[in-house]
């Protein structure tokens, strides 16, 4: 499931989650995203699509429980009517696999209100006056609290005596998904309705109480007066008592980067929150000489389109320069020009310790070919060292830093360091070469870039394990618009990849149905990571459906995985959008 998911790949970081499972049905209205050839997309990240149902016993998908649901279960048992799969999913309220009649009974006692909800899902109404609310969920069981939120500001939300339940957590929905954890939500919440979900997915009966802390603290800025950041260094003011940044949303492997120069700054915290202010992280990220910052922060794209990362300062500090934005931004931001036949040199972090001295490097220079061809790139230093060097088209390194064309980890325990890496490189495209590592005393690193040839290229290449892209090509099955293929994993650890040619100029919808826990990832024929999709956010389902506009004559290689640690069994399908049936 999702939360194990998220356990798995980013083990101590805040765990984000989403929704469970929700009804499907039809729905015949075309969707209007304005994509661009060969851009893909999630389906469902508008917000104008019907919702569907998360009650359990609510086979009419009205969001409502009335005696109509009983009745429909009742008919059903008798062989009247029929259900699809989400409607015999949500009739079976008692969570024993059998839609009976003891189903439409206890939907018939809810709505008499002689029981507090359906077993499977125990709705509970919460005003607040009181600090807390006690719930009560069977085994594998969920409840959902409507909440009235007396005043607008920041709640602290905590469940108590879960800790033995790995499988128990919360969840607020917010306008990309929901925010969710194991125990704890920390939320900013306007006046008004809103919904908390509760998951008991461990064995055994629940009882526990949901309780709330209220601050008026962090409500006095506005996601307007943000101050967007892409990587660039920008010179804060001394006397500035807070400042909030908008950070564009990134991946796991391309995350947040902030980082102060200053005499003395005097920076007090550092909090990120996501595009409706539900709290990731406030975990201190001062250097050792407390001065500066310096760090990492989680944020995951198919989370938020963009992060707040709120500072405050304390009085008497310093002006400073602060760099905030995903390691590309940052990379792409400093690069330094690299032209044919001129040399680059790149200065580090001079570092002295007990043992050693070094200097550490971590650069990137940008190289723009004016004719395709081979090129040889040179990087050479006065000193031993350790160093890994990677090359990346410009829209992979944007989007990620997993997909270089090329990278290798190189260590010289001679005189001097030497790498050489040759690469076949098209016309006009911009492409960096990131280089990080260190050097022993103090030294710098030059790069230099030749042209070369295709017998010098197999030549360095020639001892090169088979890469990825390579088996990729080899392995992936042939698919076509109308095809529905069935996917069969043996663990997470296992892609299924498959290879499709459009025809002709078209939007279709590549979707999974019925697994364990799906993802997508989508390549381009360049191998270049066009999209990456998992659980249809809007409905909390644990399938992907991924909208795209293709190019005749374009390839792409459509990798289907799991999240599921035991393997997982699911049909893939490609199809014109128009002939796509969506969940409602």
């Amino acid at each position: 499931m999702y939360m194990r998911k998220f356990l798995k790949l980013i083990g101590a970081f805040t765990v984000l989650a989403m929704l469970l499972s929700v009804g499907m049905g039809t729905y015949s209205a075309a969707q209007s995203y304005a994509l661009a050839t060969g851009n893909f997309e999630n389906y469902y990240d508008e917000s104008d699509n019907p919702s569907g149902s998360e009650i359990f016993g609510d086979v009419d998908f009205d969001s409502e429980l009335k005696v109509k649901d009983a009745t429909l279960i009742q008919k059903f048992v008798a062989k009247s009517v029929a259900f699809n799969e989400n409607q015999e999913k949500l009739a079976d309220v008692d969570g024993d696999s059998i839609v009976s009649v003891r189903d439409a009974s206890a939907v018939q006692k809810a709505v008499a209100e002689l029981i507090n909800g359906v077993p499977m899902s125990r709705v509970y109404d919460w005003n607040m006056k009181e600090q807390s609310l006690a719930v009560s969920l069977i085994n594998k069981g969920r409840a959902k609290v409507n909440l009235s939120v007396p005043e607008s500001g920041y709640y602290y939300f905590t469940v108590e005596g879960v800790s033995d339940r790995p499988g128990f957590f919360v969840a607020l929905q917010t306008d990309r998904g929901a925010y969710s954890s194991h125990s704890k939500l920390s939320v900013y919440l306007e006046k008004g309705s809103r919904e908390i979900d509760i998951y008991n997915d461990s064995t055994g009966d629940l009882t526990t109480n949901l309780s709330y802390y209220y601050s008026k603290e962090f409500t006095n800025f506005s996601k307007d007066t943000a101050v967007s950041v892409n990587g660039k260094p920008v010179e804060i003011k001394a006397g500035t008592k807070s400042l909030l940044l908008k950070v564009k949303g990134t991946e796991i492997t391309n995350p947040v980067i902030i980082k102060s120069e200053g005499a003395d700054p005097k920076i007090y915290s550092v909090s990120l929150y996501d595009s409706s202010l539900s709290l990731i992280s406030n975990n201190s990220i001062l250097k050792a000489d407390n001065s500066n910052i310096q760090g990492f922060l989680p944020a995951y794209e198919y989370m938020s389109d963009y992060y707040y990362v709120y500072i405050t300062h304390k009085a008497g500090g310093s002006g400073y320069t602060l760099t905030c934005g995903s390691t590309s931004e940052v990379l792409m931001s400093s690069a330094k020009g690299l032209s044919l036949d001129n040399e680059v040199e790149i200065h580090g972090e001079y570092v002295e310790d007990e043992n050693s001295d070094y200097t550490l490097i971590k650069s990137c220079c940008k190289f723009t070919p004016a004719k395709t061809g081979y090129y040889k790139f040179c990087l050479t230093s006065n000193s031993i060292g350790e160093l890994n060097y990677r090359i990346y088209e410009k829209s992979a390194l944007q989007s990620s830093m997993s997909n270089p064309i090329y990278k290798i980890s190189a260590a010289s325990e001679m005189a001097t360091f030497s790498l050489t890496d040759v690469e076949n490189l098209r016309s006009g495209v911009d492409y960096y070469v990131v280089v990080e590592g260190k050097v022993y005393g103090k030294s710098c690193v030059n790069i230099k870039a030749s042209a070369s040839t295709a017998a010098e290229y197999e030549k360095i290449h020639e001892n090169d394990p088979p890469s990825n892209n390579s088996e990729i090509a080899k392995n992936s099955s042939s698919i076509n618009v109308g095809d529905k293929v069935f996917v069969e994993l043996g663990s997470d650890k296992e892609i299924k990849w498959f290879k499709f040619t459009a025809k002709e100029n078209l939007r279709v919808v590549v979707y999974s149905e019925k697994s364990d826990d799906a993802f997508l990832v989508v390549l381009d024929k360049n191998f270049n990571e066009v999209g990456r999709f998992d659980d249809i956010r809007l409905y909390g389902s644990l399938d992907f459906a991924a909208l795209g506009e293709v190019k005749s004559g374009e390839v792409y290689y459509l990798g289907a995985g799991s999240y599921q640690g035991d393997g997982d069994f699911y049909s893939l399908s490609l199809v014109k959008e128009l002939n796509y049936v969506p969940i409602k």
